[in-house]
């Protein structure tokens, strides 16, 4: 279970856009900017807002007391198009994402679409992932004159090896509707951390191997001097 905190930090990197943008409900609109952080097991009663509830292909968001926002399931191997759902059944769609490669580190952007209820519209955002900085930025009107950065999710690395999300709303931006989005951005990173554990098991399988092998042919190779030095005798 990851929780999701009211935080203070203050980065101002997201813009207000020209219209609202709404997924969930208009009444999660702020007027100002708003920050959360997400930690992975943490309690802290006072700053709690939201939970994400892991399961094996996805995540419930959640309020406090259980409640079901939104949930996102994949199934395995099929990461170039991916669904965000209201509350905790796959009946009602809230976002259609698309990627154009699977799942892997090298994987910077993202399609979002959505019915925005505010204007009775689908848009789309755009979504890319920076590796230099690891940070991941939600677009409005991506490349047009209008275009507005509405929602950021940096990802820092805590002394405990585990990673927490530092998130930024623009106003006039659905929370709930980001948030359902940023539940994916979760389960991304934390396929990218399996991928990566199993290449590296997979390097140190192979490394082991390569080992075993070359002490096996200098065992042998000193065997085969020694007979035939005994041969000479």
């Amino acid at each position: 279970m990851a929780v999701i905190e009211i935080d203070n930090y203050d980065n101002v990197c997201v813009r207000q856009p020209d219209h609202e943008i709404v997924g969930v409900d208009k009444q999660y609109i702020s007027d100002k900017n708003t920050t959360y952080c997400i930690k992975e097991g943490v309690k802290c009663e006072d700053k709690e807002q939201y939970k994400y509830m892991n399961e094996d292909n996805g995540i419930i968001f959640c309020n406090l007391d259980g409640t079901p926002i939104s949930n996102f399931h994949v199934k395995i191997g099929s990461y170039k198009n991916m669904y965000v759902y209201k509350g905790e059944s796959e009946t009602e769609q809230l976002v259609h994402i698309e990627t154009s490669k699977m799942i892997t580190e090298d994987v910077q952007s993202y399609h979002v679409r959505f019915l925005n209820t505010a204007t009775n519209k689908s848009e789309q955002l755009e979504m890319h992932f920076s590796r230099s900085n690891q940070c991941y930025y939600i677009y409005c009107n991506k490349d047009k004159d209008n275009e507005s950065l509405i929602g950021t999710v940096k990802i820092e690395i805590t002394r405990y090896i585990k990673k927490e999300y530092k998130i930024e709303i623009s106003p006039m931006v659905d929370r709930l509707f980001l948030l359902s989005i940023i539940s994916l951005i979760v389960k991304l990173e934390t396929k990218k951390g399996i991928n990566t554990n199993e290449t590296n098991k997979s390097v140190d399988s192979f490394s082991n191997c390569v080992f075993v092998g070359i002490a096996v042919i200098f065992i042998v190779a000193i065997f085969i001097i020694i007979m035939a030095a005994g041969l000479k005798d």
